[in-house]
């Protein structure tokens, strides 16, 4: 299972989530960069706004709740994230999917609809750099797949050319 000391990337604009309070104590939280195989993501944290498996949804009353899978102290699961440094708290319990899927259709409307619209993500992300990882195709950056396709398409071009050459060559020598 791949998972890294927490951070993740960001963008500017102006949702502003719960602040972190200083007072509770800090997990020492890994994040998995890719939620494993084996864990099953919710099918409504799969229609809501995903920035490197973080999940981040919104109520009707503008509340963000943040989830993101990983572990404290050994005991992997989905977790609440805080804050734009996305912290999560020692004494806080695994995320309840269910109250989470509740919470989620409960709402009169969907924020997964308004936050791609405005791509207004500060506040929820840390603020360190533009958020790209929203621009993958099958998981895969759209421009790493982009040269991949080309160097495919490439190489099957010179099997034909090649191919028909040979073809030729026979075919003139009856």
């Amino acid at each position: 299972m791949l998972c890294v000391i927490f951070s993740l990337p960001v963008s500017a604009a102006a949702v502003t989530p719960t602040d972190v309070d200083p007072s509770r104590p800090v997990a020492n939280f890994t994040v998995c960069e890719g939620v494993p195989s084996n864990v099953e993501i919710p099918e409504f944290y799969m229609e809501v706004g995903n920035a490197m498996s973080l999940y981040v949804f919104m109520t009707a009353d503008g509340k963000v709740y943040k989830r993101i899978y990983g572990d404290v102290d050994g005991i992997y699961g989905w977790y609440e994230a805080v804050g734009s440094s996305n912290t999560v708290y020692a004494d806080t319990p695994m995320v309840d999917t269910n109250k989470d899927r509740e919470i989620y259709y409960a709402s009169p409307w969907k924020a997964s609809d308004a936050l791609p619209l405005t791509q207004n993500y500060a506040g929820i992300l840390p603020p360190e750099e533009g958020v790209s990882a929203l621009d993958t195709f099958l998981g895969v950056p759209v421009r790493t797949f982009a040269l991949v396709s080309v160097g495919i398409v490439f190489i099957l071009c010179i099997f034909i050319l090649s191919s028909a050459s040979s073809y030729s060559k026979r075919r003139g020598r009856r």
